[in-house]
């Protein structure tokens, strides 16, 4: 026979273990949750990763067509202003030719 008070112990113990059976299966179940959360954050972080990767990537890309159609337009303006200098130097030396034939013609030798 076993006495109330060894009883009494035993019942506390076994109510005890109880309570550490529902928390670690209460536990056990927020640690399964806690994973699967960390798992989908992890996922998506590795979204983000590859979506950012992308508009680097993307940006890289339209910065190196910037940067061509820049150097084009340099170039088709450095081509336009010697262009404006050379017909510049043309109509002055049209216009002094013509001046001189006006001068010539009205002195009576044309």
């Amino acid at each position: 026979m076993v006495n109330n008070s060894t009883e009494s112990r035993l019942d506390r113990i076994e109510a005890l273990l109880g309570t550490l059976a529902e928390t670690t299966v209460s536990n056990s179940q927020q640690i399964e949750a806690n994973t699967r959360a960390i798992a989908q954050l992890g996922q998506r972080f590795d979204s983000l990763v590859s979506e950012v990767q992308r508009i680097l990537n993307k940006s890289g890309e339209q910065i190196n067509r910037l940067e061509a159609n820049a150097e084009f337009v340099h170039d088709a303006i450095t081509r336009l202003t010697q262009t404006a200098v050379a017909d510049r130097t043309e109509f002055r030396r049209i216009w002094e030719y013509l001046e001189s034939q006006q001068r010539h013609q009205g002195n009576g030798h044309g």
